[in-house]
């Protein structure tokens, strides 16, 4: 079977997916977030860092889907080790089986443990809102995903306008549109980087507020909700991350031209196994 034939919805269509980064939100922020993301029933895969009355409720009832968000960086409250790290993950979040690691950092140790720890699938690698993104294939047997559109990534490079329109040449080219937020620049509509950076110490206050801190212009929250409405209003929905997952991994374990069969013994083996 040719990759074309094995991957074909991937080369037809745009896949739309919802992810988010916990990054430690605020319980408030956690709630503003999942509350959009109710109000459009819009399906969300969350890659988590920390327990939360919010996610932990939201995955109980079926509303969330989670993965990893292990912090690999000097300093980390996930451990000071590579296995401490994960063994965290582990605990903490049992029966994951994709990950995205905190800054995106990553070596050839930390993807190995993983790798044995159950996962895979990541979504690793940030793009400039590239289109006709495909899953490739890492060297450890996981799939990785691509991000299209990251909430930072967005105001970095276009704080001043936050003008969705610069993505249209992209934004419906078929290939894997996962998006990225943080549910702490959604709960506050973070503008900017450099906004967050000057409320930083404030929004992980105890006793912080959205009340507060939420900015009343045009920022994440609304690049979120005008973001959603443009691709509800060109015909599009979004899928679950894990089907995502399951589809890429099933176009890889049914092709002979994607990844040798000699090689094939690295993948996964079960689709079932996937949680």
């Amino acid at each position: 079977m040719s990759f074309l034939a094995s991957s074909t919805p991937f080369f037809e269509k745009p896949f739309f997916a919802m992810t988010a980064d916990q990054d430690w939100a605020p319980e408030w922020a956690s709630e503003i977030f999942l509350e959009e993301l109710r109000r459009f029933r819009i399906p969300l895969h969350i890659f988590r860092t920390n327990p939360s009355h919010a996610f932990d409720s939201a995955l109980r009832t079926g509303e969330v889907e989670q993965g990893w968000h292990p912090n690999f960086l000097p300093g980390s409250s996930h451990g000071v080790s590579i296995a401490e790290i994960v063994g965290y993950c582990e605990r903490h979040f049992p029966g994951a089986s994709t990950v995205r690691s905190h800054c995106f950092a990553e070596n050839t140790f930390s993807w190995r443990a993983l790798r044995a720890a159950g996962i895979v699938a990541d979504s690793q690698l940030g793009t400039l809102f590239q289109g006709h993104l495909l899953p490739v294939v890492h060297w450890t047997g996981i799939i990785r995903l691509p991000i299209y559109f990251e909430d930072d990534i967005f105001f970095d490079i276009d704080e001043s306008e936050l003008n969705l329109d610069t993505l249209l040449p992209t934004l419906f080219t078929p290939g894997l549109k996962i998006l990225n937020f943080h549910p702490t620049f959604v709960g506050c509509n973070t503008p900017s980087r450099s906004f967050h950076e000057r409320w930083k110490d404030r929004i992980f206050a105890p006793d912080s507020t959205a009340e507060e801190l939420r900015w009343d212009g045009r920022g994440t929250l609304t690049v979120l909700r005008d973001l959603v409405e443009r691709i509800r209003a060109h015909g599009y929905d979004f899928e679950r991350f894990q089907s995502i997952v399951d589809l890429a991994l099933a176009a890889v374990q049914a092709s002979d031209d994607i990844i040798a069969p000699s090689m094939k013994r690295v993948l996964p083996r079960k689709l079932e196994n996937l949680s």
